[in-house]
Formats: structure tokens, sequence, C-alpha cells
């Protein structure tokens, strides 16, 4: 897995030397500051918008890195569909502070659809119905309201398209974190 990480890494690095908009920090910061701090007061906070903000990323280096992987085959045949389906939760959080959990659970949400969302954006088989499978357990545990935004995040991963002008990427983000704050917020 070393190497994948390697390539995934090295394909951050592509992305920013051909000044790709997802991977352009002054969007990426107008971003953050269009949500307004008064969501991003505690620390869990700026840490799930960064991660949210950061599996965008992840998604755009990872359409360089699939390529690279799938020409030189360094990963063990149904490696990357186990790493993939290792990410998925199916159980949300329950910490007794119910804004955190909230927050939590809709960025467990947005996580799973990632990962699931990679998974069919990259031809990656979902063996046995693990990722699904877990996806729906963690679904049927949230409320409705919230469970229902699932597919809005999984369209997105998959469809994200690859030559986004900077303004149509702002958009794109601006569109997310606010059905983010939609989930995290008011379910």
């Amino acid at each position: 897995m070393l190497e994948g990480l390697l390539v995934h890494e090295m394909s951050h690095i592509y992305r920013m030397e051909n000044n790709h908009s997802s991977h352009d920090a002054e969007i990426i910061e107008e971003a953050i500051d269009k949500i307004g701090r008064q969501y991003l007061s505690d620390d869990y906070q700026q840490k799930i918008v960064h991660d949210l903000l950061n599996d965008i990323q992840d998604l755009y280096a990872d359409d360089v890195s699939m390529n690279v992987l799938k020409k030189n085959p360094i990963l063990e045949p149904g490696q990357m569909s186990s790493f993939l389906q290792d990410w998925v939760k199916d159980e949300p959080v329950e910490s007794g502070d119910q804004k955190k959990d909230r927050w939590m659970n809709a960025s467990i949400m947005v996580h799973n659809a990632r990962a699931i969302g990679q998974m069919t954006r990259h031809g990656i088989e979902d063996t046995g119905g693990k990722a699904a499978d877990s996806n729906k357990r963690f679904l049927s545990q949230m409320p409705p309201a919230a469970a229902s935004q699932f597919r809005y995040f999984q369209d997105l991963m998959v469809n994200l398209k690859e030559n986004m002008t900077g303004d149509q990427y702002r958009k794109l983000l601006a569109d997310y974190l606010n059905r983010f704050l939609e989930v995290a917020e008011k379910n």
C-alpha cells in the first residue's frame, strides 16, 4: 500500500503543478470564509470542513493516481476495493453532545459517499457489497432528513468534472458545504 500512497501524494503535486482548481489554495480559503466563522468555532468543526474539502481534492488526485495504478499494477488485485470498503462506517457517533454528533455523523455520511463514489468513479468493485451494506446500516440509524441527503453527496463525488473553471469550482464548493451545513446544523 505504500506504493499506492506515494502515487496518490504525487498526484496531488501533479494537480498543484498544473494549477487545477481543486488544488487552488485561494479558492479553498474563500470557501471556508464563505461558511462564516460562526460555524467553525470549535476545533472539530474546523477539522471536519478541512476533511470535506480534502475529500474532493483526493478524488481529483485519484483521477490521476488510478490511471497510473491501472497502467502499473503495483497493488494486489482487490487491495483497492478492500481499502475503500474499510473506509465506509456502519455506526453513527453517539457521544451525548447532540451538536457535535450531528456534525460528526454528517461528516461520516459524506466520507461514506466519497468512498462509495470513488469506487463507482474509478470502476472499483464493491466486492460482496460490503461498502453498500455498511452504508445502508449507517443510514438506517440516521434521521431520515439527513439520510436522504446521501445521494446528493454520492452523485457529486461520482460526477466531478475534470475541467472546471475557478468560478465553477467555487460554486461547487459553496453548494457542497452549504448542503453539508444543512445536514449538520438542522437534522
